[in-house]
């Protein structure tokens, strides 16, 4: 009996936990904006620092991954590039080309930093570079380890994931509100056959 009722809580406990929705990917690709030189600034509630620019003619040492605006790093004697995100999300990685040679990689923040991706080498195909964390962060430092005096790369179809808390789904309230029911009733039943 014992068994039975906890493989009902295990299957009833996988569903409420399969009706909470996962959101879909977000990608940044910049593609609306279409001044030469531009600062990023703010675009769509992600804070690009005063490193970022856009541009969207063609180069064909640095092309965009999605056509055809990407983020260019404005940036002369060093320090690196960073973006801000209104809120935590799950930050999935970025594409980057640029001059053979350049490497970048990202320090991930939320709070203090709390990962260090590895690094892409650059080159002429735009090529992703992934996180590697599953965790929050709240800002992106985009290394540029090769040249310490010129940044010499773009990056484009920058993806992470939104994350919602708070207020679970009414489903999700209904169905563990049944498993509640069901563990007040297991225990009630056991008494009684004891």
């Amino acid at each position: 009996m014992r068994s039975v009722f906890l493989r009902t809580l295990i299957i009833l406990g996988g569903l409420a936990a399969a009706s909470v929705p996962a959101c879909a990917d977000t990608v940044l690709n910049f593609d609306d904006l279409t001044t030469l030189y531009a600062p990023v600034g703010t675009y769509q509630g992600v804070v690009f620092d005063a490193s970022w620019n856009y541009f969207d003619f063609p180069d064909p040492q640095y092309p965009a991954s999605s056509p055809s605006t990407r983020l260019g790093v404005n940036k002369l004697f060093g320090g690196d590039a960073e973006f801000t995100f209104a809120s935590p999300v799950i930050f999935k990685g970025a594409f980057f080309s640029g001059l053979t040679g350049e490497k970048v990689s990202f320090e991930l923040y939320n709070g203090g930093l709390v990962h260090t991706s590895g690094i892409l080498a650059v080159s002429d195909v735009p090529t992703f570079l992934s996180s590697g964390y599953t965790g929050l962060v709240s800002k992106v430092r985009v290394r540029n380890t090769a040249d310490p005096i010129f940044a010499q790369f773009v990056m484009d179809d920058v993806t992470f994931q939104q994350v919602t808390t708070g207020v679970p789904e009414p489903s999700a309230v209904v169905l563990m509100s049944g498993v509640a029911g069901l563990l007040v009733l297991g225990g009630r039943r056991q008494r009684l056959t004891t």
